[in-house]
């Protein structure tokens, strides 16, 4: 606790979902992902550097009125002010875009989905992305991977609130946690 982690972090362009990751609902999604530039990619990853503060998720354990925002969402007590952190973003560092055969990624969203034990919303979840798979044509999705190093408490997930195209978190790996030296 309180240490800066680093992480790779693979998104998937063309879907948004109410968690972040692949693990939400698709709340917005779009038929043109694969008109998304590395690019434009590249300079959003950029503008990561800029965040100071973020809003915790929905799907959080912090508590507003003694009350998870979590347990708040699944209630519909959604007009509460979710409260906001302090982050900083201390390195970021695009690493790959390539598009992924979607028939994959589509595996491997629902075999992420299958793991996940107790009433998750499971069949929603499962229901919402066959119909994004079911209406997205393109034999590829596009997907970009980053190297991140942030503050303790920054939600890589929430990111995909500061791309203006639908992206959703598909993979994470924490691989260090940085230690001050002495």
């Amino acid at each position: 606790l309180g240490k800066d982690k680093e992480y790779v972090a693979t998104f998937l362009v063309g879907a948004k979902t109410d968690t972040g990751d692949c693990l939400g609902l698709i709340t917005s999604d779009t038929d043109s992902a694969s008109e998304v530039t590395e690019s434009k990619i590249k300079n959003q990853v950029e503008e990561l550097k800029t965040i100071t503060t973020q809003t915790y998720p929905w799907f959080s354990g912090k508590t507003v009125d003694g009350t998870k925002l979590f347990d708040h969402f699944k209630s519909g007590n959604t007009d509460i002010e979710r409260p906001e952190q302090n982050i900083q973003i201390k390195e970021v560092e695009m690493r790959d875009f390539w598009p992924q055969k979607t028939e994959d990624v589509k595996n491997y969203i629902f075999d992420s989905v299958a793991k996940v034990h107790g009433d998750f919303r499971q069949e929603e979840i499962v229901a919402s992305w066959r119909k994004f798979f079911a209406e997205y044509k393109n034999e590829k999705i596009p997907t970009f991977e980053i190297r991140i190093v942030v503050s303790s408490g920054t939600f890589i997930r929430a990111l995909t609130e500061n791309f203006d195209f639908p992206t959703t978190l598909l993979k994470l790996k924490r691989i260090g946690i940085k230690y001050n030296e002495l």
